[in-house]
Formats: C-alpha cells, structure tokens, sequence
C-alpha cells in the first residue's frame, strides 16, 4: 500500500437501489474525509436507482451484473476489478456482497477486507450461511455490526473471533429531518383530510418487512371506529399483491401507495404515528429517520432487535406479527393526546441526536480505516 496516496476505499453491495444499505453508503462516501480517501462503489447485480447519484457526488461507481446462481467468473472478474483500481480496502455490506468481495479481494492481494453485518435474516435461514460466515472471516480484518445484539450472535452462533468484531451505530443528518413543512400543504396534495391520523411505514415492500401485518391491522382499526389514513412509502416485488389484499380488506380508500420517494423528509412531517413490523431487523435508518422527525412510534418486538425504542417511553412495542396487539396499540395511540404523542417523539429525538448522528458514525469509520492501515503497515495496532 502506498502511504503517500490516499486510501482507495471500495465499498461493496448487491445494487444502489432504495433501501437503507444503499442510502447509508451513499452517506459514507458523500461524508468521508476527500483529503484521505478516495471512494469507488461496486454493485454487484444491478445499478439501482440511487446509483446516477453517486456519480452526481463525484464518487466513481460500477455494475458487474451477476449471473444467477453462483457466479464463479465473477470472483475472478471482481479481482481483476480491484487491481486495475488499485484499492486499498473492499468493504463489503451484508453477507452475500462479502462472499465475493472476500474472495476477489484476497485473490487480487488487496491489503485490508471488512464486511458491515446490517442485518442477518439471511444467515439465520440456512446453517451454510454460519458456516461461510466462520470461513470468510478468517480473511476479513475486521466485521463491523451495526448493534450490539447482532455483534454477540456473531460472537455466540456464528463463532468469529471478537477480536475482529467492531459495533458501529448507523448515523444520519438529523436537522434533515427536524425541519418545519407546510403540512396541510402536503395532506391537500395527498388528498388527505386535517382531520385523520396518519399512519406511515417507510420500507421495501418484500415480505421481510410484514406489511401483511400491518394491513390486518389497519383494517381491524378502522373496523373500531377509527379515522385513519395510511401512507405506504417504499416499493418492491410485493406491490401488486399488497394492493390486492388492500382492496380485500376493503380499506383501498384509507390507504396510499407512494412508491420511492426523494421527500421522506416532507412525507414524515404529516404522519402522526410511524410504524415498522419488520420480521428481522438490524438498525433501520427509516426508524433513525422518524425519530429524528420526533414521530409517535409503533414497533414489534422483532423490528426492534437494537432495541432504541422503549415501551411507553419514546414508543410502543408489541408482540412480533400479533395483529391483535399491533390493532390495540394502533387504537390506542390514535386516540390517546397530541401531548403525549409529543411527549414520545421528543425522547425518541434526543436519543437519536445523541447517538445515532451521521457526524459521529462517519468519524467512527475513519478511525477504523485508519487503524487497520496503521496495523497493516506495522504501527499501532487498531483500538477496539
């Protein structure tokens, strides 16, 4: 590695699409010190409809398009990649972008290989993914987790040595989302009376997320009286089937389909109660990004895996894919006062300024950049 150059970072995923791993990398690379680091990012499948914003930001990207299946050519055209570019470190997101960018990397001889474990659904359906999580570990220098909870199940199933192991908290532009908006601007554009509570999820729609559940339970609580609206943010392979159980349930009319949005901002200043029902979870930015908003939050149990909501202090938390209890809470926070719906998000605001800014997550990253390239060149060794 030549320490006189900057160091060229290689940030490594399945595509730039509309979700949080992208929009967290695009945060990193947009936030990084430019006087020391260089920043490519690599797509593995398809570009994604964050990737033309990469390239707007000054940051050089590419897409290799993987073949179904194991993609065996792709390692090796991955690792003529990296040497033509000559980076200095792959660092790979999630499981499946690691599996290649481990092994292109150590092919291609590149100095320092981490992998950010965002969330791990994927591991805990098949024993094989612990299996290549153990194997691959032994050539990555160091698994950043993004809590602590996922940090200890690498440690207690997975067996990776803890040494390698580094907890960093996502992070976000927190005054993006504490700004003031026209509201009834925004619901008369939406159609929405100033009269309705406003629900609202901000997630892809793939199964993973539940959106199932929270259909059920939109339908139970207007079925009790209550005058709701729901916002659907997000898109995904489940959008047909989602409209069609809407229009089952016979709630199409309180429901909106927003598709992907670039006013997340705007959108989470008119909705009175956000909701996440995710089976799995790691640490969200949508959930970052409403409390950053200081929104009244509902969350299941299995949603808040990192645990920032607390019952009864900056949200409810219910029992994971129990319509009942999500129905109750749903009710329950709808008709319960403006002040204390405030009071939650206040407390949710506060905590996520204090430890979950995007200032503090990028400097944290530096560091760790830093470290293993001081380690790497027989300096100090990297302070966990």
């Amino acid at each position: 590695m030549n320490l006189s150059n900057k160091i060229k970072v290689l940030h490594l995923t399945l595509s730039m699409g509309m979700g949080g791993i992208e929009n967290l990398i695009l945060t990193i690379t947009k936030n990084l010190n430019h006087d020391l680091f260089e920043s490519t990012v690599g797509c593995l499948d398809y570009p994604g409809e964050l990737f033309n914003r990469l390239s707007e930001s000054g940051i050089k990207a590419f897409c290799l398009k993987r073949k179904p299946g194991l993609d065996i050519g792709l390692i090796w055209k991955l690792a003529s990649k990296l040497r033509r570019l000559k980076i200095d470190i792959v660092h790979s997101h999630n499981q499946g972008a690691h599996f290649y960018g481990c092994l292109s990397a150590n092919l291609a001889r590149v100095p320092i290989v981490i992998c950010t474990e965002h969330s791990r659904h994927n591991t805990d359906k098949r024993y094989i993914r612990h299996l290549e999580k153990r194997f691959l570990s032994f050539f990555t220098d160091a698994i950043i987790t993004v809590t602590d909870q996922l940090r200890e199940l690498a440690i207690n199933q997975d067996h990776i040595n803890p040494k390698k192991i580094i907890t960093v908290y996502n992070g976000i532009d927190c005054g993006k989302f504490h700004k003031r908006f026209d509201s009834d601007k925004i619901k008369n554009s939406l159609g929405i009376s100033s009269e309705n509570v406003i629900l609202g999820i901000v997630a892809r729609l793939n199964p993973i997320k539940n959106h199932d559940l929270l259909l059920r339970a939109m339908a139970c609580a207007l079925r009790s009286g209550e005058n709701l609206t729901l916002l659907i943010i997000g898109d995904g392979e489940l959008r047909n089937d989602l409209v069609a159980q809407t229009s089952h349930l016979g709630i199409s009319s309180r429901v909106l389909f927003l598709g992907n949005c670039n006013n997340i901002p705007e959108l989470l200043s008119i909705i009175d109660i956000f909701v996440l029902c995710s089976l799995s979870e790691g640490l969200p930015l949508t959930l970052l990004e409403a409390m950053a908003a200081q929104k009244a939050i509902i969350i299941t149990d299995s949603a808040n895996s990192a645990g920032l909501i607390g019952d009864g202090k900056n949200g409810i938390v219910v029992p994971s894919d129990s319509e009942e209890e999500l129905t109750a809470a749903i009710v329950n926070l709808s008709r319960s006062s403006q002040g204390y719906m405030e009071k939650l998000g206040e407390a949710s605001y506060k905590k996520v300024v204090a430890q979950f800014n995007e200032k503090r997550m990028v400097g944290r990253y530096e560091e760790i950049y830093l470290g293993l390239r001081e380690k790497r060149s027989g300096g100090l060794t990297l302070c966990r």
